[in-house]
């Protein structure tokens, strides 16, 4: 399927052919969009210019799915549906190379995707590429977008390529002007950020190591260890991860631990632990003398935990394989409760979670978290810290969570964190609410609780 003789560099089919066989892999194998993108990559020798267009070309298809889908009904007729299932895919490429990314010739966008159908396909169906493209491609662009007068959510989730649970969620929660914020957020493009754990000169040198590499980081936006990069693949061979003293994590994701106030020497407890990100980033801030006893109940996630704590040379964290409703524990001063959630913080960073997720997952999840977080605070010593963090948007996991728990245990009392963070931190009196910025900050909310006499 490839050109013979020619080098995959000069290719002009390679970086699509990897997207076309990765939207298969989601949609045939049902394959997590990461694990479908390693596994091509582990299969092809793609040079960093090809690889970066087929990440851009198969996440932004994925993302932008429905949308697409409602262009390209536009010029598919009754009696060609339906379409196999590379076609589609195909047409999906097209069309999104088309309507949204303008540094690709149209030409090209065209002809590249008809050279796909023919290998995918047959004669015909190269014929109905062709003809769907170039009619997409001479249109105006303004699409016949459902009204949004008549039905708001439709139309957001239309334009900007949503389940329509999401968004009806979302205007309930925030109101349509913000709600359509969050829509456009979740598609821009994600970048990556680094916490490096060291003192100021080794950050200083690992800038430096990726700026002679032709990547520039710049500043976290609050705290001095984090540095972002909007190239991902800048982190490809940086030894610094190999040994430990550089972890991938967004600056988001950091702000609970930091509400932990730890101090050396202490012991903090960390449920629902792996990967290990922010229990390495507490096992620093509580020293060599202290301990991180970290719990997950899964086996498998705490196998990648104790990688991580080996890799990062780490040993003053204790995994532990046990159900946070039932944590083995008796009065702990710290703990910090990183809930499972719907992930929609997230959404611009993971392409296929906005299909995957579904409106039931909210409720059930609210539900799950308030037995957990009910579970952490009965654990809690009198005047100790309990963090609730979550990497997602819905009210009802959220403030919802925390209302209920309040219900629930009078004893339970809500913490100001403002003092703990930089004046210009989106934070109340109450918690914290960081609304997705990509591609430099994830969405997360985290609220701080003690207990009363």
């Amino acid at each position: 399927m490839s050109h013979p003789g020619l080098h995959p560099r000069f290719d002009p089919l390679a970086a699509r052919r990897a997207a076309l066989r990765i939207l298969l892999a989601v949609a045939k194998e049902q394959l997590p969009f990461r694990t479908a993108f390693a596994q091509e990559m582990q299969k092809r020798q793609l040079d960093p210019k090809n690889l970066a267009l087929a990440h851009t070309l198969a996440a932004g298809t994925l993302k932008l799915r429905r949308r697409i889908d409602f262009i390209i009904a536009g010029y598919v007729t009754t009696k060609q549906k339906p379409l196999p299932l590379p076609i589609t895919e195909i047409l999906r490429l097209g069309a999104f190379q088309l309507t949204e990314l303008e540094r690709i010739p149209r030409h090209a966008a065209v002809s590249t995707a008809v050279e796909l159908a023919k290998q995918w396909g047959h004669a015909g169906t190269a014929r109905l590429v062709n003809a769907v493209l170039r009619r997409v491609a001479e249109a105006p662009g303004d699409w016949p977008w459902p009204a949004r007068k008549e039905d708001v959510v439709q139309h957001l989730a239309t334009v900007h390529s949503y389940p329509n649970w999401i968004v009806r969620r979302w205007v309930t929660d925030f109101g349509e002007e913000e709600a359509e914020d969050l829509c456009i957020r979740g598609n821009r493009p994600a970048g990556v950020t680094l916490r490096i754990d060291g003192p100021a000169e080794e950050i200083s040198r690992i800038r430096e190591t990726l700026r002679g590499r032709g990547h520039a980081s710049t500043d976290g936006r609050w705290f001095k260890e984090y540095a972002h990069l909007a190239d991902p693949s800048a982190l490809a061979g940086l030894r610094e991860l190999q040994t430990g003293i550089a972890t991938v994590q967004n600056e988001a994701a950091g702000i609970a631990v930091c509400l932990l106030e730890l101090e050396p020497g202490e012991t903090s407890v960390d449920i629902g632990a792996a990967p290990g990100g922010k229990a390495t980033q507490a096992a620093r801030r509580v020293s060599p003398k202290g301990c991180v006893i970290a719990l997950d109940k899964s086996k498998d996630r705490l196998a990648r935990l104790v990688a991580n704590l080996n890799r990062q040379k780490i040993t003053n964290v204790h995994p532990v394989a046990a159900d946070g409703l039932a944590p083995p524990l008796g009065r702990a001063g710290k703990i910090l409760l990183d809930a499972p959630c719907s992930a929609l913080g997230l959404v611009h960073r993971h392409p296929d979670l906005r299909w995957e997720k579904e409106i039931a997952d909210v409720d059930r999840l609210a539900d799950l978290q308030t037995s957990l977080l009910t579970a952490a605070f009965d654990c809690l010593t009198v005047g100790g810290r309990l963090v609730y963090s979550t990497c997602t948007t819905t009210r009802a996991e959220n403030e919802g969570v925390v209302a209920r728990l309040l219900e629930n245990r009078p004893q339970a009392s809500v913490v100001d964190p403002r003092p703990l963070l930089p004046p210009d931190f989106p934070a109340t009196a109450q918690w914290v609410r960081i609304t997705p910025d990509p591609p430099r900050l994830d969405g997360a909310f985290a609220c701080v609780l003690t207990r009363m006499p």
